[in-house]
């Protein structure tokens, strides 16, 4: 009796304290690691000039002397700055019909000299939720700092934005008119912060543990102690209370998993990713946007998380950046020398593969690899395909053809009947060709009663103990490979993982009875798993295609552009062999312009 009531008082302060990593819920030790805050006063705001075009990120900013106007707190902003009286029109997800509207925020940086040196954040307040809220980037004296989004609402200032004034824009995608909840200072204190995620990782973990493993029972009783060790007598913002959290950290990191043997634990290899639809809810500009908002804020948090590890596919969206941002590309690469910001994929898009003709894929995976070739000197060995409809079985030999040895996905999870009965496997193509496959399981569900029943997995993780233990526990090939692969992090412009995940994947690194969270390169991890699985005789095999029972009607819809798309490639096609006769008879190829269209 006394573990249950412990495990209930625990999960009532530690875990039920509403929306977790939402600062606006209630006193909890998550939002007592903000310990001061400070309005920043004459924000001042403008619209930005007209839409985009679909070749550029946005336009630049107006002149800071004209045409800002005063925008307070409460006051309604946002949406179409030409017709705010218009009726919102929204298509699926609550995306604007019309693509949405860009809007500019402009104010003065005064760091409080008692605050300097110390964590200081700025936090971006709004009402509205998923895509009705805000996506914006931080600009300070003109660099790129950071995303700004729901899940990322804080950004923490760097060290030169601690002395003197500075100039602070953000460009903030603001799709409908909404009441503005202001920009603050805050004074933060991230030993509060790693506390409250060190227990929150802790006692999630013990959750998953069967009542009959003793690190269960060691890990509550720990957390437990801490908790205790807490003195809120003045209040969650005392000093007092600060005191004491730093001394329960303290006690956590020497205790909380001190006498344990290391025995063999499944290892989680945690990787950061955005995923990226290129083309979807949105127009051209705005997937531009996504892409800025999204490195920025990868690079932001590397800087103070130097054991974080980020992925990012699809040459494409690296084309894009190099050209809108070429300072923040710059230093996407300097992370990518370190193999810290890992390019994976190799395909140009993340392409249907049911559609297209073989000619179109083998196309997708040339100009992927040249491209990386070109500019970070080096190749992925993955097809790298989350979230399309179906896998044709022409792919293990496009792959192997292209030097490629190794296959990824998680969306064949969301088969509408059937589980796949394989999670790593050799696939065997239509000529006999085999590639590895391997599907990543990430979910925070119990396997169902019927383990045939078709299961759901993410490939945008939360990094939440249950989805990481879940992760390992839905695996079906535990006897070829104690190593699975976790991608982790919102999607769709949703900046990728936030802070709580990173220090959560912290808390959960070295838990006993639980699986090892690691951050790592996915290059690597396959490199590994091919290797101890390739040749080993329990290693299953699949020939044929990978259908998905899901999304099918998607092949009827759009019917004229999918058959434009075939036209081009056949002119394509021609055209390419009538510049190859031409170059027999000593003319000059266009092989470049081709390449291009």
């Amino acid at each position: 009796m006394p573990t249950l009531l412990t495990a209930e008082k625990l999960r009532r302060r530690i875990i039920d304290m509403g929306d977790w990593g939402d600062p606006r819920t209630s006193a909890s030790i998550y939002t007592a690691a903000v310990r001061e805050t400070l309005p920043i006063e004459d924000v001042q705001t403008i619209p930005a000039p007209g839409t985009p075009p679909d070749n550029a990120m946005s336009l630049p900013p107006p002149p800071a002397t004209s045409g800002w106007r005063t925008l307070r707190r409460g006051e309604v902003w946002g949406g179409d700055p030409t017709n705010p009286d218009n009726p919102e029109i929204r298509i699926p997800w609550g995306m604007p019909a019309d693509g949405g509207h860009n809007h500019w925020l402009r104010a003065t940086l005064r760091v409080p000299a008692e605050w300097r040196g110390r964590t200081v954040r700025l936090h971006f307040a709004w009402e509205g939720h998923g895509q009705a809220s805000v996506e914006g980037i931080l600009y300070i004296d003109g660099q790129t700092v950071a995303g700004i989004d729901e899940p990322h609402n804080a950004v923490v200032l760097p060290p030169s934005a601690h002395e003197g004034e500075h100039e602070l824009l953000i460009r903030a995608y603001v799709p409908y008119r909404h009441p503005f909840g202001g920009l603050s200072l805050q004074l933060y204190d991230e030993e509060i912060f790693q506390l409250a995620t060190t227990m929150f990782a802790a006692f999630g973990a013990s959750e998953t543990m069967r009542d009959a493993e003793p690190a269960k029972h060691a890990l509550l009783d720990r957390v437990n102690n801490a908790y205790n060790m807490l003195d809120l007598s003045e209040g969650w913002h005392s000093e007092r209370f600060a005191q004491t959290a730093h001394e329960a950290l303290a006690y956590l990191r020497q205790n909380l998993t001190a006498g344990f043997q290391g025995g063999t634990r499944p290892t989680v290899l945690a990787t950061g990713h955005a995923h990226m639809d290129v083309a979807w809810l949105w127009p051209l500009w705005r997937t531009r946007q996504k892409i800025v908002h999204t490195v920025a804020t990868a690079l932001h948090l590397m800087d103070r998380y130097p054991e974080y590890h980020f992925s990012m596919s699809q040459p494409q969206t690296y084309a894009y950046l190099k050209q809108d941002d070429p300072e923040l590309y710059a230093r996407m690469k300097q992370r990518a020398a370190e193999g810290r910001f890992e390019q994976v994929g190799m395909m140009w898009l993340e392409t249907d593969c049911n559609v297209p003709s073989g000619e179109s894929i083998a196309r997708q995976l040339n100009h992927g690899a040249r491209f990386f070739e070109q500019e970070f000197g080096q190749q992925s060995h993955v097809v790298w395909l989350p979230d399309v409809f179906g896998y044709s079985a022409a792919l293990p030999q496009l792959m192997r053809l292209a030097g490629i040895q190794c296959f990824m996905t998680t969306k064949i999870s969301w088969n509408q009947f059937n589980r796949m009965p394989v999670d790593t496997f050799r696939w065997r193509g239509i000529d006999g060709t085999e590639v590895l496959a391997h599907f990543v399981t990430a979910t925070d569900q119990a396997v169902k009663v019927n383990p045939v029943e078709a299961q759901f997995y993410t490939y945008n993780g939360s990094m939440l103990p249950a989805e990481a233990f879940g992760l390992w526990n839905h695996y079906r090939q535990k006897n070829v490979s104690d190593e699975v692969l976790y991608i982790y992090g919102y999607g769709d412009g949703g900046g990728g993982p936030t802070e709580e995940m990173l220090s959560l994947a912290r808390g959960m690194a070295d838990l006993p009875a639980f699986p090892q969270v690691k951050p790592g390169r996915i290059e690597q991890f396959f490199e590994r798993l091919y290797e101890r699985v390739w040749e080993h005789p329990q290693t299953p095999t699949w020939v044929g295609e990978l259908y998905l029972e899901f999304h099918r009607g998607t092949y009827t819809s759009q019917g004229r552009t999918k058959q434009n798309n075939r036209r081009s490639e056949l002119l394509m096609r021609e055209a390419e062999w009538l510049d190859a006769w031409a170059v027999t008879l000593g003319g000059q190829s266009r092989q470049e312009q081709l390449d291009a269209a």
